[in-house]
C-alpha cells in the first residue's frame, strides 16, 4: 500500500522529536526518499503515492517541500496537521522506516543530500537526462528500486 508522502514525513518528524533528534526540511526530504527506496527494494512496492523529483539539491517530494518550506533550515517542531499516518499494523513498512531512522537518522541534511548525489544514484541519472526545458524531472521508481537493491546486496555481502 502506498501512503501519502506526508504520512511518511510525519513518521520521521515524530520519531526525531521523540528521540531528541529533530529533522529539518532538507533531512526530511532525504529520509522520505530513503524510506521509499528501501521499501521498493525490500517490500517490492512503492512507499509513497507521489513522484520524487530530481531538484538541484537532491530528491524532493513536492508536497513535503510545500508543507515544511517555511521552516527554512530550522528544525521542524511539529508534524503536518494532515490525518495521514502510517498504519500501526503495517509492520513491513514500519520495519523499513525504523531501519531508515536507525541507519540514517543520525546524519544531517547536508550529509544525506551529498549521499543522494552519488554518480551511480537515481538522482544523478535523472538530472543527467534532464533537458534545459525540464529541469526537475521525475526520478522513476524502477531506477530507485534497482539502486536500493544494489545497496542491499552490498550490505549483505
Amino acid at each position: 500500500m502506498a501512503y501519502p508522502a506526508l504520512a511518511v514525513a510525519n513518521y520521521f518528524i515524530l520519531r526525531g522529536l521523540a528521540d531528541g533528534n529533530p529533522v529539518d526540511p532538507l533531512k526530511l526530504q532525504k529520509l522520505v526518499y530513503l524510506g521509499h527506496g528501501w521499501n521498493l527494494a525490500v517490500n517490492r512496492e512503492p512507499l509513497i503515492s507521489e513522484n520524487i523529483k530530481a531538484w538541484d539539491h537532491g530528491p524532493v517530494v513536492v508536497s513535503v517541500w510545500q508543507e515544511f518550506k517555511h521552516y527554512g533550515r530550522g528544525e521542524i517542531d511539529q508534524s503536518s496537521p494532515t490525518s495521514a499516518r502510517i498504519h500501526a499494523d503495517d509492520h513491513k513498512v514500519l520495519a523499513v522506516l525504523d531501519g531508515v531512522w536507525e541507519g540514517w537518522g543520525h546524519m544531517d541534511g547536508i550529509a544525506l543530500s551529498n549521499w543522494s548525489h552519488e554518480p551511480d544514484g537515481p538522482w544523478f541519472g535523472a538530472r543527467r537526462k534532464a533537458s534545459a526545458l525540464h529541469r526537475s524531472p521525475t526520478i522513476d521508481d524502477d531506477s530507485i528500486r534497482q539502486y536500493f537493491v544494489r545497496l542491499a546486496d552490498q550490505e549483505s555481502s
